[in-house]
C-alpha cells in the first residue's frame, strides 16, 4: 500500500512538471541534485504526520532520482 502511495504521488509531481513551462522545465532539468532535494523535501513535508505518507514521500523522492541512478 505504501509503494501504491508513492506512485501516485510521484504520478501527481510528474503532472505537475509536464505543466511547467519548457524553460522553466529545462533549467531545473539541468541541476538534477537540487531538483532531487527540493522535490523530496516538499513531499515530506507535505506528508509529514503519519508513516505512511513519510513513507508514500520517500518513495516519491526515489522515484523522481530512480532514472539518474
Amino acid at each position: 500500500m505504501i509503494v501504491e502511495s508513492g506512485v501516485i504521488v510521484f504520478v501527481g509531481l510528474l503532472l505537475i512538471f509536464v505543466k511547467l513551462p519548457r524553460r522553466m522545465a529545462l533549467r531545473l532539468l539541468g541541476r538534477p541534485l537540487a531538483l532531487d532535494l527540493v522535490v523530496s523535501g516538499l513531499t515530506l513535508l507535505i506528508h509529514w504526520g503519519t508513516f505512511s505518507g513519510v513513507m508514500a514521500a520517500t518513495v516519491a523522492g526515489l522515484m523522481t532520482s530512480g532514472p539518474r541512478l
